[in-house]
């Protein structure tokens, strides 16, 4: 997230001198879906990178990419443990 903060800083002069302005962020739609222990700095971060797109949004074209999750070993194990308890 600080990565995130700090490039939106730094080339938030030039956006907002060009003329079509867009800055382009990626999230995940899956950060609140798949609630865990395990998962609170992830869904964390991804509601900070949707709350800093919503900031943005009033001088630049802002972009957010939340591709939707997928199966891998990690997410199928997560899922299953919140079916079984």
């Amino acid at each position: 997230m600080v990565s995130l903060l700090n490039v939106a800083k730094v080339t938030m002069p030039a956006l907002r001198a060009g003329r079509d302005p867009t800055l382009v962020m990626v999230s995940s739609n899956a950060a609140g879906q798949v609630v865990s222990p395990q998962n609170a700095i992830y869904s964390a971060s991804n509601a900070a990178v949707h709350a800093l797109r919503l900031e943005y949004a009033g001088n630049v074209r802002v972009v957010e990419i939340a591709p939707a999750s997928c199966a891998t070993p990690r997410s199928t194990a997560t899922i299953e443990m919140r079916r079984t308890g």
